[in-house]
């Protein structure tokens, strides 16, 4: 494949890739940007993408990646015309209905708006009026609908549930295609998944042929067929880290002079978009933290340790960013979610538990980044290699636990106090017709049987670094 920047006309895979990646991230981040400032369209949204991706195709020079691990599009394109047919035609939840009405509103209120602020026409419609404070009184309770805060100041004004990039996708298709097609937009997210997560398969196996055979897998995969076609955000989260963890593995895995730091902030901008996308993405930050701080005390090539250091705090510092993004246009929503994610550990003391721990993550970041050669350096450098010989203990001990859990759910009365339990009258505590509506077994069945227990065998093998975190992604 043929290289620009080296005298020729055609791009490799990955340069495209890497021009994809701009595409994306300059619509997301310039979607989220003009919805806050109420003042989205979709075909400016487009075209301030397109001109950032033109601008990087003329300005950066692309990088040839190793023969081994680089896709072509006999690797690519067959890959996606498979998955379309398990993906086309997406749902189209035009009435509502649980997370994916709510996203699927969401975008068609900003269509139609502009912005992402809720808007009332009743309340402007009765502005000035006797009748006012009485609708105000009785209509705004938090929520004021399912999905619709109210916020506690005196203002009351109304907010979305959710974090608003998924809703910018599905925004950008709804405004450029007509509304029934804004679903498409979960459509082409799904296959960006795919595609990057086949590229980081490559790059962590070294071959193109195997990371083909990752992408087919994933192509093929049930779970990821459904939310494919079901808007909530899943898949986009999953197509960000892909992103995310794919140019991330071709910086460590490339040498000394092919290495690119751009490919670290492409990286990091993926991350971005992810913590803008689900709210959980903190689930990510000991994964951040750990490939942040591990490499300073085992890589022997400091440059790359460091540039992985880099990278780390970028990536963290951005995910502080979009804290203060939740914090500020998803108030509500985000107070919630974190109180309830956290307090389950330290009660009503959990943002001291969380600046603790913050504490102690920059003491040993710091300690580590100054003194590698340190004790504790050292101590985190005997560990790191053992740690991915637990993993498959590990695995079969949440199966364990998830077996124990299934029989409390399913042959005793251990769950009928439980509040969603009881949404459900007759789904606990009936034995075996019970143990069909067991999360584990439904996420078993979405995953195939067959590669689910491929997974599990998989976990138990002592693979290398890289087969190790894939099997853990």
């Amino acid at each position: 494949m043929l290289i620009a920047g080296e005298g020729n006309s055609k791009l490799s895979t990955d340069a495209l890739l890497e021009r994809l990646t701009v595409f994306l991230v300059s619509a997301s981040l310039a979607g989220v940007v003009l919805a806050v400032l109420g003042l989205f369209f979709a075909p400016v949204v487009l075209a301030l993408a397109v001109m950032c991706t033109w601008i990087y195709h003329l300005r950066v020079p692309a990088a040839s990646s190793s023969p081994s691990t680089a896709s072509t599009m006999l690797h690519v394109v067959p890959v996606l015309l498979i998955a379309l047919c398990f993906r086309l035609l997406p749902f189209d939840y035009a009435m509502g209905g649980q997370d994916q009405g709510l996203y699927t509103n969401m975008a068609a209120e900003l269509v139609r708006t502009h912005d992402i602020a809720v808007t009332d026409p009743e309340r402007q419609h009765l502005a000035g009026t006797t009748a006012a404070a009485r609708y105000q009184q009785e209509n705004y309770i938090d929520p004021f609908l399912p999905g619709v805060y109210t916020s506690k100041d005196t203002a009351q004004q109304l907010t979305f549930q959710f974090y608003h990039l998924f809703p910018v996708w599905l925004a950008l298709f709804a405004g450029l295609f007509g509304a029934s097609a804004a679903t498409l937009g979960l459509t082409f997210l799904s296959l960006v998944s795919i595609v990057f997560f086949q590229r980081l398969a490559a790059q962590l196996s070294g071959s193109a042929r195997l990371g083909a055979a990752a992408g087919l897998l994933l192509a093929l995969n049930p779970l990821h067929a459904f939310f494919s076609k079901f808007p909530v955000t899943e898949v986009p989260t999953l197509a960000f880290s892909t992103i995310g963890f794919a140019f991330l593995a071709m910086y460590a895995g490339a040498g000394e002079g092919a290495r690119r730091n751009r490919w670290l902030v492409l990286s990091a901008l993926a991350f971005a978009c992810l913590f803008l996308t689900r709210i959980s993405g903190f689930m990510y930050l000991p994964l951040i933290v750990a490939l942040g701080v591990v490499p300073q005390v085992v890589d022997k090539d400091r440059d790359r340790a460091r540039g992985m250091g880099r990278w780390a705090l970028a990536t963290m510092a951005l995910y502080a960013l979009s804290v203060g993004y939740g914090l500020v246009w998803s108030r509500p929503y985000s107070q919630t979610i974190y109180a309830d994610s956290f307090s389950r550990i330290g009660g009503s003391q959990w943002p001291l538990m969380l600046l603790a721990l913050a504490l102690a993550v920059a003491a040993v970041w710091s300690l580590v980044w100054r003194r590698p050669d340190s004790g504790l350096g050292r101590s985190i450098a005997w560990l790191a290699p053992r740690l991915p010989r637990l993993m498959g203990i590990a695995l079969l001990l949440v199966l364990l636990a998830g077996a124990i859990r299934i029989y409390a759910f399913a042959f005793s009365d251990a769950f009928n106090g439980n509040a969603s339990v009881a949404l459900f009258p007759g789904l606990a505590a009936q034995g075996w017709q019970s143990v069909a509506h067991a999360s584990l077994l439904v996420v078993m069945m979405h995953l195939s049987p067959w590669l689910f227990v491929l997974f599990v065998v998989l976990a138990q093998y002592r693979l290398n670094g890289a087969g190790s975190f894939l099997v853990f992604f």
